[in-house]
Parts: structure tokens; C-alpha cells; sequence
């Protein structure tokens, strides 16, 4: 059996006693050991050494095996080169990296592999890691065979050259083309904002909370603010808020940015008056936070709002004041004081004319001998007396006298176009100019009594001036050109109660609040987490949502979305993370509040962090209900008007500007037998009758002109059997996105059978007319024909009441033979014209009845009144009647007398007929209603077929007055 080693017989103590009986023989020493001894001492250290080897080179194996495995299977490529570039080595990462077996890329050269535009990067990267002797890197791009480039990351590390090999580089190559097209996306997003951020309007300031919110500093400040507070943005970043702004707690906006930090909840800041000894000015601010904890303000300079709204205040209390006092110094004294404590000014004052002069009238803050010193303007003699030129003129002294005078030069600096003077400065303006620039002696009080800043404004009613405004300080620069202008048109509004200006130029309106981008977007916004929920809203989602902000931040988007769509936004979330698709545009449904379900395009993408990490989802969310609404309408109304246009018998068309057809229904085949694709792109000159083209052409004219629709036009097309058919049309205009008009659409209803219907109906009515003219015509004559008889046969009676009686009727006769003959000639047969009739009848009843020197004078009064002729007969014997009675009785022993006939048409339908003398009138003895007169009876029974009513009044003269419906 072998014996077991101790741990005294390791390989190394056998060695060491080997050594060191080796050591002894070589000395010469006589070996104490036996020979056997002696060799079996020599043998041990063999074994041991042989055995050390041999563990060492077990180890060296399974080290390389470890080293093989960890350089074949590590997720990068690795690859040894030479200084020109040949693959020594390569790891299996590395052989699919380049798409390569290994055998067949050892001894190529590694440059084949890389993108033309990046060798140069490469061999720099190359030469550098065999000669700087250190760890270098670069990126480069790839190109393979077949495939697109991409982007890996080389970093080389040089190996020394061993005895008689050569120096390698070792090389690692990392793909890093999904981080660079991310960190180009997150740089392209950052410059964005970068740009958005710094040339916004409005001023932005971002700060970083410290010390629990107890100060803020500095961390950016974009251009606008730079500008507005006049301050470089280096200068102030890290900065304190407090040592920029120390006026910031004051104000009471330290405070926001302290709850705005801690609550996370936006704040709105109003207009503010800010100062320190640095600025001052009006400011309006919009704080929120950051997600990443550091707060925005976002604020506008509204000095010049403010200055205007105050300005604004100013005008429109000086109105009021000229508007309610009755006392002109009263009046003065107010305004004066209320500019005085408005503007601040040491000194106001205001003069007016006063005969030939401008005194002061009302003053404020001005020392008693200095109004009294310059109280008159006029230049006086020695005596005191007012110096008049050879016109007689007075000539106004100073500054003052120039401005009332109208002197003044706007070319110079310190006057206006309006004719204003001011000074900043009075000293430098009295050294640098001289009484010709100045337009003027001056007297140079103003300066001696030490006011720098003057400012003179005219005061003017109707193109004249009537005084002046005046504002003097002792402390420079208290004007500008905008309080210049700004008081002439508060001393144009003034007029000193003479001519008072009720109207003053509106200001703007100052602007709103300043939104930001996020909660006043026209599309509804939000923040998602990685789960789902919401992280922050915008105004717009909860408007569309019908949601408090409350109601939806921290709770999951498929509380609020409908249960059929929960799982797209879930789908997309997953695949979004997996890295599948990172944006997508979809639409779904939300349920409102108030129970509706709300159509929403969706627009949502991933955000990642610099390393690569999902952050959060944003959102855009906007409302299609109404849009999907109408176009579920608009395709019900389409399906609606195909179906009436396949469906309709008229002919449905549209023209274009040129009368060319664009469209037509299937009811034109139908009608005219023409295919409708032999018709759309022709004129409608093709298929219209030539007689009527000029009027098909000016009706479409018309309609493009106008605008509007035209309906009644008559024409007649071709049918393809060669007839001509009858249509009529009506078209509206047809519009273009800018509503002009380009084009018409018609609808066309066949008419032929009513035009053949309306031809036959004017034939047979022609025929009808000629035939009742014919009888009109016959019994005219016959009615003359007898009433000529009667007066033949008059001649052969002599009894007297015979011969009236036969006069009587050939007059009643003649009545109705001039109706008949009315009718025939005005080819009128439903009514007669009895203005005409009667006009006619009395002028002839006249002529046959007055006596030579007899003088009846006619007036009447006659509507244009049309009766038919069944009253127009019984009306006119009436006429003839009443006339005829008048004529012969009323003023048969008078030489002269008047009539009057009257015909009124009434309101209700009614007609009034009278006719009135002056004659003798009737007896006493006779009662008109019982008389057996025939007259009386025949115009009783007259009335009775008009079914009417009359009445006679017969005392003074005789008046007849019947009333009948017409």
C-alpha cells in the first residue's frame, strides 16, 4: 500500500531536503546514506516536481478554459488586430456582430467592415492605440452586406510585443445604435424645449429648492427675462432669489414659490407692484413645479398695462369731474390736484387766457413768488405797460409764450409734434442752446428756482389754443415722451370746462393671463405612469372628461374609459415596454361624468431618461364626438340624397362656371334617353334649343353673379328620338371652400305635357274671347238697333208723357248697350271698369239734357272701381237714372246748378255710390219709398238685384247714396 503524505511530505519540503542533500554531494562530502538511500533521495524531488507541474498545468487548463468561455460567450465582440488592421483574433460575440464565422474572419482586415464616412475616425483610433500606449476609444459606424449600418463603440487597449511577436490591439466593440437614436431623439426633445423655453415672450425663471425650502436658487433664466430685468444669466445662476430679488418676500411671492414647492399645486400671482434699489415695475407671475421637484415662474412685466390702466383711471376721473362740476375754479382745483397726487410732480399748474394774456389760474405746489414773478407773460415797458407790435399785437415772453404762441420747432428734441415743451434737464438745455433754438427770450426763472424737469402742454378747444398745463420738478428726469403725449390728450380732454372732449382713446385691453402649454392646450393633455394611471391632467381633459383635476390625478385611465376600449391603451403600455412600439395614434372612448360616452383621438408616446429608462407616458387626448357624430350624419345624409337622386323623375344636374355638365341623375336617361356619360364633361348648348340657349345662359349667369337661387326658367331639350321636350328648372349656387361661386345645380322637371296642355288652353280661349266679343258686339247693336227704333217711333207720337216714356227707355237702353260695348272693346269680360263707364255716361247724359244757356257744373270721384257685369248693368242704369231725374226736374227752372257722383271702394268689400245736386230737391208731398213714381221704383228694384241698401235725402238738393257689396 501506498503510504498517504503527510503534510510535512508535500511537494514542496520534499523538495527543499532533496536540494539539500544535492548541496551536500556537491561539496564532496561522503554521503551518509546508504546507495539505495541515496537514490530513492534523488527520485523524491523528480516526483514532486513532476506532480507540481502537473497540477499547475491543470489549472492553467481549466483557467484557460474559463478565459475561452468568458471571452466566446460575452455579450460584446472582442477581436485582436494589427496595426494595419487583420483579425488575429475574434470571439463568437464579435463573429455575429460583423455577420462573420470566425475562420472566416481571422486574417481580414477589420476596416473592410467599417462605414467609408467613419475610416477616418477608425484609423486615427488605430494609430492612437499602438502608439499612446493607453485605453482609447471611438464610435464608428458598420456596414454590412445587406444589412443597414449601425453604430458600435470601439475601445482598444495596445498589447506589448513578447520575445519575437508583434504588438496587437485589442479591441472591444459595443452596438450602440438604439442608444444613439435614442440620445438623439432626447436631444432633438431637449433642444426643442431648449428653443421654446428661451424664446418665449413671457419671462421664465427656474429655481432649486434648499435648505427645506427656505431659500431658492437660480438654476436657469431664458432670454426674455434677461432682458426684461437686465441682468446675464451667468451672473445670476446659483444665485439666491432673495439676493437678486430682495424684494421677493414683500411682495409676497417668496411665499408662493414655498406652497407651489411643497403642494405640487400650481399658483396664479397677480399684478404686483415689485422694487428694490435696483428696479421696480408691475409683475404678474404663473408658478408651478417640476416633476423633477424644481419650480417655474413664469411671469410678464405689466408696468406699461398697469401705467396704461392707471392712465386709463386718470382720463377717465378727469372726465368725470368735467362732467359733474359746475364751478370752472372748482373744477380746475380738482383736476389739478388729482394729476398733482397722480404724477407726483412738485409742481402743477394751469394758465388761461385772460384777454391778451395767459395768467396762471389755478397752481399747486409752486412758491408764492414764483407764480407771482411769473404770473404775466406778456412783455411789458417800463411803466408796466403791455408792448404791442405796429398791428397791435402783444408779444408772449418765456417757454410759455411759445407754446401758447403755437413757436415751437418739433425738429428740436424738447418739442413735440403737438407742440408741447419738456426738459429733463433745464441746466444743460440753457448751456447747449441758444434764443433762436429755444424760439424765444427766456426769462430763466423756472431754472433759477431750481427746477430741472418742465413740461409745458397746450391746452386747446376747436384748433385754438386756450392755455397750457405746466409740471415742474427740481429732480431731473421725471419725463418722458410717453407722459408728454399723454397729457396732451389729457389736456386736449380738459378744454378748462369750455369745450370738454367726452371721449378718450380706448386701451387695449390688457392681456390675459398667461397661460402655459400644458394646462391651456385646445387638446386635452396628461401625464401616465408606467401603470396606467394618471399622474397630471390639463384644463382641457377634465372639460372633456367632465372631471375635476382631483377626480382624476393618481386613478387608472380605465376608470374613466369605456369597458369595450380598456384594453388599447393596456395593449399599447405592454408593448411599449417591451420596446415593440414607443407612440401610436388610436381612438376610443371615454365615459363623461355625466354618463355620455365621449369619442377621443388618441395620441400617447413613451418618455425615457437619459440612460434609457421608461419615465411616463404623455398623452394627447382630443374630443371627436361631435365629428364622428357628423360624419355618421353626413353619411346617413349622403345615402338619403343617392337614394332621392336614383329615385327622383326629375333630372337632377350640376354645371360648372362654363356651362359644362359635371353631374347628372339617372332620371335624364329616363326622360331623354341620352346615357349620362355622353352627357358630363358637354355644355348644355349641345342639348339645348337654339331659340333657347341665350336665356338658359343668362339664367346661369345670373345665378353666379347673384349668389342666389333662381327658379321659373323655361326651355326646350332634345330627347334622342329627335322631339323636343319641355323642361323647367330652378338652381342655386354651387361654392367653393371660400365661398366664392364656381359652378350650379339645377333640378329639372319635364313640363311638355302641361306647356301642350297651356297650348291648348290659349287656343281654345282665343277661340272663347272672339266669341264673346262676337256676342258683346251683336247685342251692343241690337240694344242700339231698339234704341234707335224707340226714338223713330218717337217722332211719330205727339202724346207728351208717350214721348218721355219712350225717351226714358231709349235712355235705359243706351245705358246698357254702353256696357256691352265697354266690354267688347276692352276684351275684359269678367269686370267692367266703372270710373271709365260713369265718367263716360254723365259727360253724354249732360250733353243730351242740359239747355244751351243752361250751366250744371260736373265733379266726381270715382275709384277704380271693376265690376262684373251683372252689376255693373244695374249700377249704371242707376247711374243714367239718377242723372237723367237731376237733369230734368232738379234744375228745370234754374239756368245753373252742380253736380257731383262719387264711387268709393271700401276696406270691408264694400262699394259706396252717390250722387249729389243742389237743385230743387224733392216735395214734402212725396215720400220716396211709397211714391208710385217709376224712377223711384226702378232704382228700388235696382238696388235690391245689387243687394244693397239706399237712402235720398231730398230737402236742400237731392242726394242719393247706395251701398252695396262688390
Amino acid at each position: 500500500m501506498k503510504k498517504h503524505r503527510t503534510e510535512k511530505d508535500k511537494p514542496s519540503d520534499l523538495r527543499r531536503r532533496a536540494e539539500e542533500r544535492l548541496k551536500h554531494e556537491k561539496k564532496g562530502a561522503e554521503s551518509p546514506l546508504p546507495a539505495f538511500e541515496h537514490q530513492k533521495a534523488l527520485h523524491e524531488p523528480q516526483v514532486c516536481q513532476n506532480e507540481e507541474l502537473r497540477r499547475v498545468s491543470e489549472a492553467i487548463e481549466e483557467g484557460y478554459r474559463k478565459y475561452a468561455d468568458l471571452y466566446d460567450f460575452a455579450p460584446v465582440g472582442y477581436f485582436t488586430l494589427d496595426d494595419r488592421s487583420a483579425i488575429r483574433e475574434a470571439n463568437l460575440a464579435g463573429s455575429r456582430l460583423l455577420g462573420l464565422e470566425r475562420s472566416k474572419l481571422i486574417g481580414r482586415h477589420f476596416r473592410q467592415f467599417v462605414l467609408a464616412e467613419s475610416l477616418p475616425v477608425f484609423d486615427a483610433f488605430l494609430k492612437k492605440a499602438f502608439t499612446a500606449r493607453e485605453r482609447v476609444f471611438c464610435e464608428v459606424a458598420v456596414q454590412l452586406k445587406g444589412r443597414e449600418s449601425f453604430t458600435v463603440l470601439v475601445e482598444g487597449t495596445l498589447r506589448e510585443a513578447e520575445d519575437d511577436r508583434q504588438a496587437v490591439c485589442r479591441i472591444v466593440l459595443v452596438d450602440i445604435t438604439e442608444r444613439t437614436k435614442t440620445e438623439k431623439s432626447l436631444v432633438e426633445s431637449e433642444y426643442r424645449h431648449k428653443e421654446l423655453f428661451e424664446n418665449m415672450s413671457s419671462c421664465v425663471a427656474i429655481y432649486e429648492a434648499v435648505a427645506e425650502g427656505d431659500d431658492f436658487l437660480f438654476k436657469d433664466f431664458n432670454r426674455s427675462a434677461e432682458k426684461a430685468e437686465r441682468l446675464q444669466r451667468g451672473d445670476i445662476v446659483g444665485k439666491s432669489v432673495l439676493a437678486v430679488f430682495p424684494g421677493v418676500r414683500e411682495m409676497g411671492l417668496f411665499d408662493v414659490f414655498r406652497r407651489v414647492w411643497r403642494t405640487g399645486k400650481s399658483e396664479y400671482y397677480p399684478a404686483y407692484f415689485y422694487k428694490d434699489d435696483r428696479i421696480e415695475g408691475w409683475k404678474e407671475n404663473y408658478v408651478y413645479k417640476l416633476p423633477s421637484g424644481e419650480i417655474v415662474a413664469i411671469y410678464d412685466d405689466v408696468t406699461e398695462r398697469k401705467r396704461k390702466e392707471e392712465q386709463r383711471a386718470l382720463s377717465l376721473r378727469v372726465m368725470d369731474i368735467l362732467n359733474s362740476a359746475s364751478d370752472r375754479r372748482d373744477l380746475v382745483c380738482d383736476i389739478l390736484m388729482l394729476i398733482k397726487s397722480w404724477t407726483g410732480i412738485e409742481a402743477v399748474g394751469i394758465r388761461l387766457r385772460d384777454g391778451d394774456d395767459y395768467p396762471y389760474y389755478k397752481v399747486n405746489g409752486f412758491p408764492d413768488r414764483f407764480v407771482e414773478a411769473e404770473n404775466y407773460l406778456c412783455a411789458r415797458d417800463e411803466q408796466g405797460e403791455i408792448i404791442r407790435d405796429s398791428l397791435g399785437k402783444t408779444c408772449l415772453e418765456c417757454m410759455c409764450g411759445s407754446v401758447l404762441a403755437g413757436r415751437t420747432d418739433p425738429s428740436r428734441p424738447f418739442f413735440t409734434e403737438k407742440g408741447s415743451f419738456w426738459t429733463n434737464d433745464s441746466t444743460k438745455l440753457l448751456a447747449s442752446t441758444t434764443e433762436s433754438d429755444r424760439q424765444v427770450r427766456t426769462r430763466n426763472r423756472c431754472n433759477s428756482e431750481g427746477y430741472e424737469s418742465v413740461a409745458l402742454i397746450p391746452l386747446r378747444s376747436g384748433g385754438e389754443t386756450i392755455g397750457l398745463l405746466q409740471f415742474n420738478d427740481r429732480r431731473p428726469n421725471r419725463f418722458d415722451l410717453e407722459f408728454i403725449e399723454f397729457f396732451e390728450g389729457i389736456g386736449s380732454s380738459i378744454g378748462i370746462a369750455t369745450a370738454r372732449r367726452k371721449s378718450l382713446e380706448a386701451l387695449r385691453e390688457s392681456e390675459g393671463k398667461f397661460r402655459t402649454a400644458f394646462d391651456n392646450a385646445n387638446v386635452g393633455m396628461c401625464l401616465v405612469d408606467l401603470n396606467g394611471d394618471f399622474i397630471q391632467v390639463n384644463n382641457k381633459l377634465c372639460a372633456i372628461l367632465g372631471r375635476a383635476r382631483e377626480e382624476l390625478e393618481g386613478r387608472a385611465i380605465d376608470d374613466v374609459t369605456h369597458p369595450d376600449d380598456s384594453a388599447i391603451t393596456t395593449k399599447f403600455i405592454r408593448e411599449a415596454l417591451a420596446g415593440k412600439s414607443e407612440s401610436a395614434v388610436f381612438e376610443k372612448h371615454y365615459i363623461h361624468k355625466d354618463g355620455r360616452i365621449i369619442t377621443g383621438q388618441v395620441s400617447i408616446s413613451l418618455l425615457r431618461d437619459r440612460a434609457g429608462n421608461p419615465l411616463y407616458f404623455i398623452s394627447h387626448v382630443q374630443d371627436i364626438t361631435e365629428r364622428t357624430t357628423i360624419q355618421e350624419k353626413l353619411r346617413a345624409s349622403e345615402e338619403l340624397f343617392r337614394l332621392l337622386i336614383e329615385n327622383t323623375h326629375d333630372i337632377i344636374y350640376m354645371l360648372n362656371a362654363e356651362g359644362a355638365f359635371t353631374f347628372v341623375s339617372n332620371s335624364w336617361t329616363a326622360l331623354l334617353g341620352h346615357p349620362t356619360g355622353q352627357v358630363v364633361g358637354k355644355s348644355f348648348r349641345e342639348f339645348v334649343h337654339s331659340d333657347d340657349i341665350a336665356g338658359c345662359q343668362a339664367f346661369l349667369e345670373k345665378v353666379i353673379k347673384t349668389g342666389q337661387r333662381q327658379s321659373g326658367i323655361e326651355y326646350r331639350v332634345r330627347h334622342t328620338d329627335g322631339s323636343w321636350r319641355w323642361h323647367s328648372s330652378s338652381g342655386v349656387p354651387v361654392r367653393d371652400g371660400a365661398g366664392g361661386v364656381v359652378g350650379y345645380e339645377g333640378i329639372a322637371r319635364d313640363v311638355t305635357e302641361k306647356k301642350q296642355a297651356e297650348e291648348a288652353l290659349r287656343s281654345s280661349l282665343a277661340e272663347k274671347t272672339a266669341l264673346l266679343q262676337e256676342v258683346h258686339h251683336r247685342v251692343k247693336n241690337n240694344l242700339q238697333i231698339v234704341a234707335s227704333l224707340a226714338n223713330l217711333q218717337r217722332q211719330y207720337i205727339t202724346d207728351a208723357k208717350a214721348i218721355d216714356a219712350l225717351s226714358d227707355m231709349r235712355d235705359r237702353i243706351y245705358s246698357m248697350a254702353l256696357i256691352h260695348e265697354n266690354i267688347y272693346r276692352e276684351a275684359n269680360f269678367a269686370a267692367v271698369a266703372m270710373d271709365t263707364y260713369i265718367a263716360n255716361r254723365v259727360k253724354e247724359l249732360l250733353r243730351d239734357f242740359m239747355r244751351p244757356n243752361q250751366k250744371i257744373s260736373l265733379t266726381t270721384s270715382l275709384d277704380p272701381v271693376m265690376l262684373s257685369i251683372d252689376k255693373a248693368i244695374p249700377c249704371g242704369l242707376i247711374i243714367s237714372e239718377v242723372i237723367t231725374n237731376a237733369l230734368k226736374h232738379a234744375f228745370a227752372e234754374r239756368s245753373e246748378g252742380a253736380l257731383h257722383v262719387e264711387m268709393k271702394q271700401k276696406s270691408d268689400g264694400m262699394c259706396d255710390l252717390s250722387v249729389t245736386d243742389d237743385g230743387a230737391g224733392i216735395p214734402e208731398s212725396i215720400d220716396i219709398h211709397n211714391t208710385e213714381t217709376f224712377g223711384f221704383r226702378l232704382i228700388e228694384l235696382l238696388v235690391r238685384q245689387l243687394h244693397g241698401a239706399f237712402e235720398v235725402e231730398g230737402r236742400k238738393g237731392t242726394a242719393l247714396r247706395i251701398r252695396f257689396p262688390m
